[in-house]
């Protein structure tokens, strides 16, 4: 079940705001729901490689797949993953400037060591911009969007 009308778009996809009916604990799910092509092999491909190394990561600082596949009623390829309330590029507008210390204490230091565990397992991550990392519930940076 989407909840309201907020929309995060992507090249491939769409992120909507959606109950976790899996977690007890009554949690959100962002539902990336990739978009219709006449070609559903290039569809196919995207979803093959993005959820075979989001499956791969697991780091506190990268943000966790929940479930993909394909939604018979939206008639689309999806992926679900945890959700995550802002934006890094949103945080970082709302909040006072912050000594070069304290940001890489604070997303410096979170994101290179996602990043580093993702090469090690030899998966980079295919858009890293401030739109594609996040801030989580514990203040510290997180990163989506991988790809082998």
């Amino acid at each position: 079940m989407f909840l309201g009308d907020e929309l995060r778009t992507g090249g491939l996809s769409e992120v909507r705001r959606a109950f976790d009916m899996s977690n007890p604990d009554g949690a959100f799910a962002a539902i990336k729901l990739l978009r219709q092509e006449e070609d559903n092999a290039v569809l196919e491909t995207f979803l093959g490689r993005e959820t075979q190394s989001l499956k791969q990561l697991e780091h506190p600082n990268i943000v966790r797949m929940l479930d993909s596949g394909w939604d018979g009623d939206l008639g689309r390829y999806f992926i679900a993953l945890e959700w995550v309330d802002r934006s890094l590029k949103d945080d970082l507008a709302a909040r006072r400037p912050m000594s070069w210390a304290a940001f890489f204490d604070q997303i410096g230091r979170p994101l290179i060591g996602a990043l580093s565990y993702a090469h090690g397992l030899e998966i980079e991550h295919r858009d890293l911009t401030s739109c594609f990392s996040t801030v989580g519930r514990s203040m510290t940076s997180r990163t989506v969007s991988w790809i082998r």
